[in-house]
């Protein structure tokens, strides 16, 4: 997977990637035995806009 210039990166199940930068998000598959190909595999996308998390850290208070 990759997300705009950004490094590919392996992914497989239940892989979840936060991006470091904006882009088109590429997915490419490795598969050198056409023979055995059945089935399906499923990705899912989430965008989740950079402007819902606070730009600082925030510390929350635990209760005992």
């Amino acid at each position: 997977m990759k997300i705009g210039t950004g490094q590919a990166q392996t992914v497989g199940s239940n892989k979840t990637v936060i991006a470091s930068e904006a882009g088109t998000v590429k997915f490419k598959i490795y598969d050198t035995n056409y023979s055995d190909n059945s089935g399906k595999f499923e990705v899912f996308v989430i965008h989740i806009p950079a402007a819902t998390f606070p730009s600082q850290p925030t510390d929350i208070a635990k209760e005992d």
